[in-house]
């Protein structure tokens, strides 16, 4: 059974006769379907309060932009299923970490995959965490796989890990 025959009871469906069709649900949620599967040209085809997804033809994918955003702004780039974005991070937090997929394996030829940020309250200090990635598995040639730059000031101190 799929996800919209199972919310389907809980509100109303409108249906054209192209085959689309709108379901909007008790709490607002809005589910957007083409031929019973989840599809919109133009937006999110779910709209929900916690989160917006983008499909075509049943498969999570955007052309143009994240396909998911959730209400806390964290943005994740997929196309057709997989976590693939060609210019930029696969997956941008609202805290600011960023990862880099390639068809959803941890992965980046030409830097870190992972890049996590953390403000330690207790030495007032911004730490940036840096990992490399190489399909999946922590790699890096020409530096430790693993950094943490702590700044402080304006000031930068390396410290390798």
């Amino acid at each position: 059974m799929e996800l919209w025959q199972k919310v389907l009871p809980l509100g109303m469906m409108v249906s054209r006769s192209d085959g689309h069709a709108i379901t909007i649900l008790k709490n607002n949620d809005q589910l957007y379907l083409l031929n019973s599967k989840f599809h919109r040209d133009n937006g999110p085809a779910v709209i929900s309060s916690n989160y917006k997804l983008w499909y075509q033809n049943a498969l999570l994918h955007n052309d143009y932009g994240p396909a998911i955003i959730t209400s806390n702004n964290d943005k994740l780039w997929y196309q057709y299923e997989a976590l693939n974005r060609i210019n930029g991070p696969d997956i941008e937090y609202a805290n600011g970490d960023k990862e880099w997929f390639y068809h959803n394996t941890l992965h980046n030829s030409y830097g870190p995959a992972k890049i996590l940020k953390i403000y330690d309250q207790y030495h007032k200090l911004n730490i940036e965490n840096k990992e490399w990635f190489y399909m999946g598995k922590r790699h890096s040639i020409d530096a430790p796989a693993k950094t943490k730059v702590a700044k402080y000031y304006g000031l930068d101190a390396y410290k390798k890990k």
